[in-house]
């Protein structure tokens, strides 16, 4: 037993377990309602599982008895199998986005992470002192002179001549004009921002316009989110 394991909040389900929820809609949380109510029954075959999703499930449950490792060890009854995966601390990086904070400090986190033949970003242009401990997504268009330290740029971003991104989160699809500078900001999908911007310690939702020339320090721009995908 260990009190000293972060839970990341990671699941994978099968595509039956969906239906499993259309079918008890009183299931309310993954962690402390969904996992518990599958450990609970894993052992018991079908029992309890609605009619209708037996044969999804036995199929899913086939197919991966089939394929994996131990599939001699299953019996046919073992209809509904949960496992969890524990990391080592060291050597493998795990942490969980639970608020904007966080979620800054870990994109600077994995920005400096060093890089291996699975690393799915590619590596920064060969410029010294403009790029260092950054992430730069594919399809990305660069401008002259431009400096982006401690910083991730989604895929698909324009990003004008002369600009400084230092400690900034850019999102997918963004466009940035000449010679603006921005720090410490997070910077969400589809957004423009004009040229000859000064923008400090903001956020800026998806789809945002941002005027050339604006200063702007320790503020919200753009809709007021309903949820977090109107948001991001």
């Amino acid at each position: 037993m260990h009190t000293d394991i972060l839970d990341a909040h990671c699941y994978v389900f099968n595509h039956w377990v969906l239906g499993l929820l259309d079918e008890r809609p009183k299931i309310t949380s993954i962690k402390f309602e969904l996992v518990p109510y599958l450990v609970r029954r894993q052992f018991l075959g079908l029992a309890g599982v609605p009619e209708s999703l037996h044969e999804a499930a036995s199929h899913a449950t086939a197919l991966a008895n089939s394929m994996s490792a131990g599939a001699d060890v299953a019996g046919p009854d073992d209809l509904i199998r949960c496992f969890s995966l524990v990391l080592p601390a060291d050597g493998l990086y795990c942490a969980r986005a639970k608020s904007v904070p966080a979620y800054a400090r870990i994109n600077r986190e994995v920005a400096t992470l060093p890089r291996s033949e699975y690393t799915p970003w590619p590596k920064l242009p060969e410029a010294p002192g403009r790029f260092r401990d950054s992430l730069i997504g594919t399809e990305v268009v660069l401008g002259s002179k431009v400096s982006i330290v401690k910083s991730c740029v989604g895929s698909h971003c324009k990003i004008g001549a002369g600009v400084k991104l230092n400690s900034c989160i850019v999102m997918g699809h963004v466009v940035i004009g000449d010679n603006s500078v921005i720090q410490n900001t997070i910077i969400c999908k589809d957004t423009t921002i004009g040229a000859g911007c000064n923008i400090n310690e903001c956020q800026i939702a998806a789809t945002s316009n941002v005027a050339a020339g604006s200063r702007l320090k320790d503020e919200q721009v753009g809709k007021e989110p309903a949820g977090a995908d109107d948001y991001w």
